[in-house]
């Protein structure tokens, strides 16, 4: 018969003088130190708060305790259990300066085992130390087979923004042996961080969720796994093992607990706690046709850096700063690990993952999508449809092929976000680089299942132009047929009233628009016009028809994602001409909402859900127009529908403009990883408290936040440089892409999946995802939203030169010749549009709308006399493209394309110019000379 054997535990809080030491019932008693305000219960730390901090948050969730312990062992042919929870009750006395927390004897089982576990929390002045300790009191070996710890950290959600933003906090950790830590932080970015890192010996090695009574989900840290996850899983990142202890033998461990107010402090944390402090650029996720560079600052003296597919890395290229650097190239697609060693140990891993040239990644993705994932059968009401490719199976799924997916999840593979994301990805990307058989994919879907279906038309009447949402188009338009629809308590109303639905076609529509005026002879059903109108009508429903029919749908209160290309589409519709009325109503509705997320509401990152990195596209769109536009004083500018009451703004003031750029970027940080050196973390959003559903659309989404505020409002560049453009990177390693050697696909191999991509990426070895399929470490087998994603990276590509403070002269996104007066970059960020340069106060930028600087073709770049370069022309017909440029002296130059007429331009270097270029049929020679009086 099994049995239980009881856990004996110690809990002392030392160096700390308390009055009123008896212990009543399960009453918490408060100490403190300089830094820590902690309660103890009998069950253990039940509160742990900053004494600087003034909100005073809890970072441990109410009637929960740290303190908690599960040990699964065997001794001799046993195999039993110790949990440190409700089988200890814990008594006070005083002992000395300090005070004594002793166990005493649970009634339940006096017993007591072979296993002694012995735990103690001391309390300093700038930290809180808890130390633990195993002992073998038995006559045989004992092995530990899981010793595992959960932590209710304070992640509770609700619907108040108030209680999540300064109440709650967000769990940050990295899992790397004796290198891990765990971060908690507020969702809203503010300090103070309480950081958690390793000590006496202790290497966790695995982590999960778990379920302990009503607490779902609950983060658990494995010291030992290898019941739990299987002995060295190759599934897993880094090996999983167990512990034997001999007779007598004992084993201790511990974590130390200090506070840092951001992240600069952090990492100067890591590096006084004896971890290690990682830098990389141009990211984690990492094309194979570009260096990487990484820097680590540790204390630790290190041995060597090895990997299993690349020659060990013998020495660092250069040190700064307290870093050193070091620089590799990878060839081999897929993952690869990076293993720290110090003194003959593994101390840490950083985990890259290598893909296919980023414009190989955007064309494969594009093609993907028009020539497999599309359905073409006239006598199927989805005729057109773009649904969800499976991976695992190498399938298309749809309507008559769900999966077992059914119900209310049904509208994953027609519409709302997951279907209406992949024809606005396709068009951008030809917007880019056309492709006849993609565009007539794109009308094929307008023409059969968009217009008069998925979206009203022009002719019907009320609310023409709307756009139907879940769980399809047939079933909203069909009275019959939504009567069945038990999710729908709405049905008094017409079910076109979801915001998030209306921007995906905007955007559709937008790059048709593009396509239609840059290459007219690729498209067939409308043409540039045709597309303008429908973009601009589609624009102006998103702003009526949602509030008008279901005000919880609050379009001026959420951030919703492609919305910012209004600023395009008004840019395009004062181009066109005949649009003055429609600009000044798109202008007007832009400004209810930019003014409301300013002034309005103190907290306004949410969507759908109470609080969700879907918005942080939006907040930086919002907070780059107030800086940029002129804002203007209102009364009773609009009425609330829901909260009964006007919002009115008597008082504009521009520095509460540039507060809300810090105040969304800090929360946009906040929700996505930085310090962790994996390529599922760095730069990638993170969707919920435990750090799950990775490297989704908002990471590159919200990445063009972090990367676009590093280039043109940031002080100290560097750091959001770095993040911004690891995120840019970090979602591409879900597509599932490669050449024959490498299988054509490193998660799911094969011709048929080659193009194919994940919805998100799953870090924990098993899991369940939300539409209810069973899951393993990497890549969802269905590509859901990710192409949101892809989308916003269209939109945030560029090549970057920067003075990095800590790489020096690096190229994000580009190979980097430099001399004393010359850059000479090749851009490689798959888009080949922008470049910039960032040299402390110096700064430059090109940019091209249409066209692309040719691939493997160097820019030159003297910032003071001016540049070469060479264009490639996309539309493969003479015509002329439009370059502005920023940022070189003031002067008159000489623009000289190919054999042509020399050019003479007057350019300011505070003020964008337009450089017309006239294109030869493939590709131009441009030289930009400054003229010497």
């Amino acid at each position: 018969m099994k049995t239980y054997r009881h856990l004996f535990a110690a809990l002392c809080i030392g160096w700390i003088t308390l009055q009123n030491t008896q212990a009543q019932g399960t009453n918490a008693h408060p100490i403190n130190s300089d830094a820590f305000a902690i309660e103890v219960t009998q069950s253990g730390v039940s509160s742990i708060r900053c004494t600087y901090d003034p909100l005073q948050t809890n970072y441990i969730r109410k009637g929960k305790t740290f303190g908690d312990m599960l040990i699964r062992y065997q001794y001799g042919n046993q195999h039993d259990s110790l949990y440190a929870k409700d089988k200890s009750v814990y008594s006070f006395g005083q002992l000395g300066t300090g005070l004594t927390f002793a166990s005493v004897k649970p009634t339940i089982d006096i017993q007591e085992g072979p296993l002694k576990l012995m735990q103690s929390f001391k309390l300093l002045a700038d930290s809180l130390v808890w130390t633990f300790e195993v002992k073998n009191t038995g006559k045989e070996l004992i092995h530990i087979e899981d010793w595992s710890i959960p932590f209710f950290f304070n992640s509770r959600g609700g619907e108040n923004p108030v209680e999540i933003f300064e109440q709650r906090v967000l769990k940050h950790s990295f899992i790397a042996g004796a290198g891990s830590f765990v971060f908690w932080q507020r969702p809203s970015g503010s300090g103070p961080f309480l950081l958690m890192t390793p000590s006496y010996g202790c290497a966790p090695q695995y982590y999960n969720q778990a379920s302990f009574g009503k607490d779902q989900g609950v983060y658990q840290l494995f010291l030992f796994a290898e019941k739990t996850a299987g002995k060295n899983n190759n599934k897993w990142n880094q090996a999983i093992s167990g512990l034997t202890l001999k007779p007598g033998e004992t084993f201790k461990g511990g974590f130390q607990f200090r506070w840092a107010k951001n992240h600069t402090q952090l990492r100067d944390l890591l590096y006084a706690n004896n971890g290690f402090d990682i830098r990389v650029v141009p990211g984690m996720t990492v094309p194979r046709n570009l260096k990487v560079r990484f820097a680590i600052r540790t204390k630790h003296v290190i041995d060597s850096i090895t990997s299993a597919f690349n020659k060990p890395i013998l020495a660092p290229i250069k040190s700064n700063n307290g870093y050193q650097i070091y620089e590799i190239q990878f060839n081999r697609l897929g993952e690869q690990q990076l293993r720290v060693f110090s003194k003959g140990k593994q101390q840490t891993y950083l985990d890259f993952f290598v893909t296919e040239s980023l414009d190989t990644l955007y064309k494969k993705r594009a093609n993907f999508i028009a020539t497999k994932q599309q359905h073409k059968d006239s006598s199927k009401w989805y005729n057109g449809l773009f649904s969800q490719w499976d991976m695992r199976e190498a399938v298309l799924r749809g309507p008559d092929n769900m999966d077992g997916i059914e119900g209310r999840l049904t509208y994953v593979w027609t519409c709302d976000d997951p279907g209406l994301c992949k024809a606005p990805f396709i068009a951008a990307k030809n917007a880019i680089y056309p492709d006849t058989t993609e565009i007539n994919a794109i009308e094929y879907y307008i023409k059969h299942f968009v217009w008069g279906k998925l979206q009203r038309t022009d002719q019907e009447s009320p609310y023409p132009y709307g756009v139907y949402g879940t769980p399809n188009w047939l079933v909203n338009r069909n009275a019959e047929l939504r009567k069945k629809n038990n999710a729908d308590r709405n049905q008094d109303k017409m079910h076109v009233w979801r915001s998030y639905d209306y921007p995906h076609i905007m955007m559709l529509y937008y790059h048709m628009y593009q396509i239609a005026s840059w290459y007219p002879n690729k498209v067939h059903y409308l043409d540039k016009i045709g597309y303008l109108k429908r973009a601009v009508e589609t624009a102006k429903a998103f702003f009526k028809y949602p509030y008008e029919i279901l005000p919880w749908y609050e379009t001026y209160k959420w951030g919703c994602y492609n919305e910012l290309l209004l600023m395009n589409l008004m840019k395009a519709m004062k181009a066109e001409g005949g649009y003055d009325a429609d600009i000044q109503y798109l202008k007007a509705e832009w400004e209810k909402k930019v003014k409301y997320f300013i002034y309005d509401d103190p907290y306004p990152f949410r969507s759908e859900y109470a609080v969700d990195a879907t918005a942080f596209e939006t907040t930086h769109a919002i907070a780059k127009y107030a800086l940029e536009h002129k804002l203007a004083s209102d009364t009773n500018l609009w009425y609330d529908k829901n909260l009964k009451k006007w919002y009115s703004h008597p008082t504009i003031d521009s520095l509460k403009h540039a507060a809300f750029m810090e105040k969304q970027i800090m929360a946009n940080i906040a929700s996505r990883g930085w310090l962790e050196p994996a390529y599922y973390y760095m730069g990638s959003d993170f969707r919920s408290s435990n750090d799950r559903y990775l490297l989704s659309y908002m990471a590159q989404m919200g990445g063009w936040g972090i990367l676009d505020y590093g280039l043109h409002y940031a002080n100290d560049y560097s750091d959001y440089l770095q993040l911004g453009y690891a995120a840019y990177l970090s979602s591409f390693a879900l597509i599932n892409s490669g050449d024959q050697a490498s299988q054509y696909g490193y998660w799911f191999p094969g011709k048929d999946n080659d193009g194919a991509a994940g919805w998100a990426f799953e870090p924990m070895l098993y899991a369940n995802s939300w539409i209810g399929k069973p899951l393993m470490r990497g890549p969802w087998m269905y590509d859901g939203e990710i192409d949101l994603g892809f989308g916003g990276a269209i939109r945030t590509a560029a090549t970057i030169v920067v003075n990095d403070k800590i790489f020096g002269w690096t190229a994000l996104g580009g190979n980097l010749s430099k001399s004393d007066e010359t850059i000479s970059v090749v851009p490689l960020d798959g888009i080949r549009q922008r470049i910039h340069v960032r040299n402390n106060q110096e700064k430059i930028d090109l940019r091209l709308d249409q066209d692309g600087f040719k691939i493997n073709t160097a820019v030159i770049i003297n910032p003071k006399n001016g540049l070469e370069f060479n264009i490639e022309n996309r539309a493969e017909k003479s015509h002329t493209t439009a370059l502005y440029i920023k940022g070189i002296p003031s002067g008159m130059y000489q623009v000289k394309v190919d054999k042509l007429p020399i050019q003479k331009i007057n350019i300011e270097a505070n003020k964008e110019t337009l450089i017309p270029i006239a294109l030869s049929r493939f590709a131009s020679k441009v030289s930009i000379k400054k003229m010497v009086r």
